[in-house]
């Protein structure tokens, strides 16, 4: 009650209060974290944009290459094909796509079960540019913003008319080509882009096609009036190569799958419209609601396991009210907020013969309320407040018709309250000193609530109870100073305690809670205009992921480095010819399912990656070459618990990708 009175007395007091009539014009902009357009300097957290100057100069043609280089960020790529990525904020490991959370334009895009965020979906001719925010984003975003979030801005049409073509082929029978046309008249943006892309892979049975369709309308209606319509259409065709285990590496190529005949194919689209409103001047109300349904079909032939059929729907409806006003001479901004999503996730398994052996039908409903304050104090001081208070419940329903397993009808339902505090003072023009402590958690996706026992007969499957949603605490504190002439550096401290951390015991097949883990680090980065025409960045990552009691303590969590480091140059040799050259370290990290660190960790690997342009009129022609130096490495790796082997995922060789593009 008193939460609610709260609300409604600094809800009038914005209504009424007067508004600030100066406008500032604000250079860089970003909208994550706090869901609304906002400048970097003013934000309490770490916050990284890769803009689509980036992109341009990158060697990347997915997604996840872009964020490889990212500080405090750590890319691990499975088959070598951008098709299961795991993007791991602040050392999560194992679980590191269940604890960041990934949106598009504000969409969330994490999946229910175990399948996922799809980084293939969106193809990077439609991306404008990325917001990363590290730290807990749970106040505003609710589930899996635990190490923090990456939010996919698409482009919109600017201007006069455009259209663009682009090529590439490369490496592996790779080829690939891509269509926009993007514009605005009167009120009225637009863009429509088409793509496809195909590669055989660096591996057998590594194979992946594409073929991508997204459109985005923008039409403003009148000032204060905005209407956005978007929506895309992805599906995609690949081979699953499967680990290698130490030994079969003795006798096999790199190159080589034990799972020919693993597949699967998937279909995905969706449609967001969102309407803007503002009034009173500077005031606004929103209101996206989005629907997206993905449809995936999985064939694990090697081992005669069958097929799997999954379809998942999911509905999201998200207003948004922003208040601005003067309260006691000082500019007050205050968010507030409900976020409802409805997910409805069906699957049918069938065996290896075509017998159909059961069906499951699970439906996950979450609604959340937020409420964010952001007061400046004085004019460079700026102090956020925020709290979260989210309701969830699971509907399982499972048919077994293999006669092995019992039948499931039950319910699980859980309520999460968090909060955030942050502080940030601008002592200079684009140099910030920051601290904020937010609660975050982190709920059980589908999969993790299964229980089984492999010990009798009837073997039974159950819903765990005593499975329980993962809570954490966080500590931040941050620096960002700009330098003369044109350095700027920025130093992240963070200390992370999690209680209740899901995660998948190697020994019983089941999910369970650990006891308490610890992470702490320090986050380096720079961008040194080192002159007009040279470009120097890099970071240094340090992340000490341990175990706090148990009996695993003081254990390192697997999969996490505790070293990383990138290194790039940007160099504009003419006015046509531009040169990109980027280092990527990854330290030592124990392997998946090795909480007892028993096994020797996996070796470190440096991958540098170069590519070189020449622009002339409106046509660009690129070279690029990838892990030039040929190094060998696996980004991904487990324990085989059967086989008390250590299993490899080998990432990609030396290769080269040559294109262009022409735009008019």
């Amino acid at each position: 009650m008193h939460l609610i009175l709260g609300v409604v007395l600094l809800i009038a007091v914005n209504v009424f209060a007067q508004p600030d009539s100066d406008e500032i014009e604000l250079e860089r902009i970003v909208v994550t974290p706090v869901r609304y357009a906002q400048e970097t300097g003013k934000i309490a957290a770490s916050v990284s944009i890769i803009t689509q100057q980036d992109i341009e100069n990158s060697n990347a043609h997915t997604l996840s290459d872009l964020l490889r280089t990212q500080s405090g960020l750590i890319v691990r790529d499975y088959y070598g094909n951008g098709v299961k990525v795991s993007v791991d904020l602040r050392g999560f490991g194992e679980t590191a796509g269940s604890n960041t959370l990934v949106l598009v334009d504000g969409r969330r895009i994490n999946e229910i079960d175990l399948s996922g965020v799809d980084w293939t979906q969106i193809p990077l001719n439609m991306v404008e540019r990325i917001e990363i925010v590290r730290g807990a984003g749970s106040v505003l975003y609710g589930d899996n913003a635990v190490g923090g979030v990456i939010n996919i801005i698409t482009k919109t049409g600017k201007e006069k008319p455009q259209i663009e073509f682009e090529s590439m082929g490369g490496s592996f029978d790779t080829n690939g080509q891509g269509f926009s046309f993007s514009g605005a008249e009167q009120g009225l943006g637009y863009f429509f882009s088409s793509s496809r892309y195909s590669t055989h892979g660096y591996r057998k049975n590594n194979y992946y096609q594409t073929n991508d369709y997204s459109s985005k309308l923008v039409y403003n209606l009148t000032d204060g009036f905005l209407l956005g319509l978007s929506g895309g259409y992805h599906e995609a065709d690949y081979g699953v190569a499967g680990a290698l285990r130490e030994s079969q590496l003795n006798t096999h190529s790199r190159r080589d799958s034990l799972f020919m005949d693993d597949d699967a194919g998937e279909e995905d689209y969706y449609v967001l419209l969102e309407a803007k409103i503002k009034f009173l001047d500077s005031n606004q109300f929103t209101l996206p609601v989005s629907f997206r349904r993905r449809y995936m079909d999985t064939y694990w032939g090697t081992g005669g396991w069958g097929v799997n059929r999954s379809l998942i729907d999911t509905i999201g409806i998200c207003p948004k009210l922003i208040l601005n006003s003067n309260i006691f001479q000082r500019s007050n901004t205050i968010t507030f907020g409900l976020d409802f999503y409805k997910i409805d996730s069906m699957m049918n398994d069938f065996s290896s013969s075509g017998a159909k052996t059961g069906d499951s039908d699970v439906d996950k409903k979450t609604c959340g309320v937020y409420l964010q304050n952001e007061l400046s104090i004085f004019d460079n001081l700026i102090l956020n407040l925020g709290y979260r208070f989210e309701k969830v419940r699971y509907d399982f329903d499972y048919n077994d018709l293999s006669g092995y397993y019992t039948n499931i009808d039950d319910i699980s339902k859980f309520d999460e309250r968090v909060f955030k505090a942050g502080l940030v003072y601008n002592y200079k023009d684009d140099s910030k000193v920051f601290m904020n402590i937010a609660k975050g958690f982190r709920l059980p996706i589908t999969e993790e609530f299964m229980r089984y026992n492999f010990f009798e007969f009837p073997f039974g499957r159950y819903i765990n109870k005593e499975l329980l949603p993962q809570k954490s605490l966080h500590y931040e504190l941050g620096l960002v100073h700009q330098f003369n002439p044109g350095l700027e550096v920025s130093l992240t401290g963070f200390l992370m305690k999690v209680k209740d951390e899901i995660y998948l015991n190697p020994l019983t097949y089941n999910n369970e809670n650990y006891d308490r883990t610890i992470r702490r680090g320090l986050e380096l980065s720079w961008d040194w205009g080192l002159f007009e025409n040279l470009d120097i960045f890099g970071n240094y990552t340090f992340t000490d992921a341990l175990f706090d009691r148990g009996p695993f303590d003081n254990n390192q969590v697997p999969a996490v480095a505790r070293h990383k480091t990138s290194l790039g140059l940007s160099w504009k040799i003419t006015q046509k010819w531009h040169f990109n050259c980027l280092l990527n370290y990854v330290g030592r990290r124990y392997f998946i399912s090795d909480q007892a660190n028993s096994y020797p960790q996996m070796d470190s690997y440096t991958t540098v990656d170069i590519k070189v342009s020449y622009k002339f009129s409106d046509a660009v022609i690129f070279l690029g070459v990838n892990n030039i130096f040929n190094d060998k490495y696996s980004e991904y790796g487990a324990i085989s618990t059967t086989f008390n082997e250590r299993g490899y995922y080998p990432s990609p060789e030396r290769n080269f990708i040559l294109g262009c593009s022409l735009k008019f």
